[in-house]
């Protein structure tokens, strides 16, 4: 069995599965340090030690076709919960 190095969000709180993370992204509260976990990689290398290839790629392509932070999220919640929402509390400009 592979070790899993969490995500670790402001807050303290450790993201270490799948359900985890589809529970972080239901919340606002947790947008930037979802978008600081795609920014650092972080995001990109708990999903690819979870196996999710598929979720990698997006990141992978989105980073490639120079997309933002927020549209890479986006396009991750598509596959696993609710759009991210840049006009809410995050500045795209904070963000990319």
């Amino acid at each position: 069995m592979a070790i899993i190095i969490p995500i670790k969000l402001a807050n303290g709180k450790l993201i270490s599965n799948f359900k985890e993370l589809k529970e972080v992204l239901t919340k606002e509260e947790y947008y930037e340090d979802i978008l600081q976990a795609i920014v650092y990689g972080d995001m990109e290398r708990f999903l690819t030690q979870l196996g999710r290839k598929d979720l990698t790629k997006i990141i992978q392509d989105g980073k490639e076709d120079k997309k933002s932070h927020i549209e890479i999220a986006n396009l991750l919640s598509k596959k696993l919960g609710p759009k991210f929402d840049s006009h809410r509390h995050i500045s795209a400009k904070r963000a990319s």
